[in-house]
C-alpha cells in the first residue's frame, strides 16, 4: 500500500458505502483510478469484506480493548481460542508476546466473564482493560421500535456487501428502490448502521504499531487531537477509556522500518505526550460476533409451529 490507498482505506473504514465520485473527488482522482486501487486492495486480501452492521450505540452496547503481555509459549494458539467468543471481534499479536482484544457487549455485567476467559485463554493474568468513552450509556429506545422488519432485511442484504446497488437491495427485499433509498437514508441520518471494511493493513507487508500513549500537560482530547492531526496520513485510531483517562492506545501505519523510526523519533520528542510506547503488530483476526448473527436472526422470518 501506499500513501493514497492507506487514505482510500480509511475513508471505506468510516464509510465503505461511499460513491466512486466522492472518493475521487476526495482523493484528487478519477474514478476509474480509485475503482482499480480498491480491486487491487481486494486481490491482495488487505480489503476482505465491505460489511453493514447495526451501529453500537443504537444497539446501547459497550467496546472493550483488552491488552496485555501473554505468558503463553506460542500466542498464535490464542488467536482462535479469543476468537471464538461470541463478543471478540479483533485480536492481534504484538511483538514481546503483546496481546489486543477488541470486544462489544450487549451489557457490561458480561465485561468479568470476558476478563477471565481473555486471562485464561490468552494467559494473560495482568491484562488491562479499557472501556472505550461513548457518548452513551444504552440505547434510547428499544430496538424494536428504531429498526422495522424491512429494515433488518435491508441491513442483511448489504451486511456482506455493503456497496450493492440500491436497486439489487430493492429486488433483494421485495420493495420498491424509492422506499429502499428512504430507509436506507433514515438508518444514515439516525446512526443507526455502520458501513465499514475487514481490513488487513498486514497483508501488503507494511508496518503496523500499536503505540501507547499518556498525555503529557495537555488532556486526553488533547493528545488524541495532536496524534490523529499532527502524524497523518500514518495515524489510523486513537482510543481513550472511561475508566482509565489516563492512558490512550494508538494505531500507527507505516511503509518502512525507516519511516516508523522518523515518526516515533518524532513522538518522542513531542511534548505532547509525556510518554510513548510503541509494539509493532504481526498478526491478527477479525471474528464475526453477536452484531452479525443478530441481522440474521431478526431478517428471518419466524419459524412456524408443528
Amino acid at each position: 500500500m501506499d500513501e493514497t490507498d492507506l487514505i482510500l482505506s480509511k475513508l471505506l473504514l468510516f464509510n465503505s458505502r461511499t460513491p466512486y465520485r466522492a472518493l475521487a473527488e476526495t482523493l484528487g482522482l478519477s474514478v476509474n483510478a480509485v475503482h482499480k486501487r480498491i480491486q487491487s486492495l481486494v486481490e491482495e486480501r488487505v480489503i476482505r469484506g465491505f460489511t453493514t452492521r447495526v451501529s453500537l450505540s443504537s444497539l446501547g452496547a459497550f467496546h472493550i480493548f483488552i491488552h496485555g503481555r501473554s505468558e503463553a509459549e506460542s500466542t498464535y494458539s490464542i488467536l482462535e481460542g479469543l476468537g471464538g467468543h461470541e463478543s471478540v471481534y479483533w485480536v492481534t499479536l504484538a511483538g514481546g508476546n503483546y496481546v489486543y482484544v477488541g470486544a462489544h457487549l450487549r451489557e457490561i455485567q458480561e465485561l468479568p466473564a470476558l476478563v477471565e476467559l481473555v486471562g485464561e485463554t490468552g494467559r494473560m493474568p495482568d491484562a488491562t482493560v479499557g472501556i472505550i468513552h461513548e457518548d452513551f450509556s444504552g440505547k434510547a429506545r428499544p430496538l424494536d421500535d428504531l429498526l422495522q422488519p424491512l429494515d433488518w432485511k435491508i441491513i442483511r442484504s448489504l451486511s456482506h456487501n455493503s456497496r450493492k446497488a440500491t436497486s439489487s437491495i430493492a429486488e433483494e427485499v421485495s420493495a420498491s428502490t424509492r422506499t429502499v433509498r428512504r430507509r436506507l437514508k433514515r438508518l444514515i441520518d439516525e446512526n443507526l448502521v455502520e458501513f465499514s471494511i475487514e481490513w488487513y493493513p498486514s497483508a501488503s507487508n507494511d508496518i503496523n504499531t500499536v503505540v501507547h500513549l499518556e498525555p503529557g500537560s495537555a488532556s486526553a482530547e488533547g493528545v488524541i487531537g495532536r496524534f490523529m492531526s499532527g502524524y497523518q496520513p500514518n495515524a489510523l485510531f486513537a482510543w481513550r477509556f472511561s475508566n482509565i483517562p489516563d492512558q490512550i492506545v494508538a494505531l500507527l501505519w507505516s511503509p518502512s522500518m525507516n519511516k516508523l523510526r522518523e515518526l516515533t523519533e518524532r513522538m518522542a520528542g513531542d511534548k505532547t505526550f509525556s510518554s510513548t510506547t510503541p509494539i509493532i503488530l504481526y498478526a491478527g483476526n477479525l471474528y464475526e460476533t453477536w452484531r452479525d448473527r443478530l441481522v440474521t436472526e431478526k431478517a428471518s422470518p419466524p419459524r412456524s409451529g408443528v
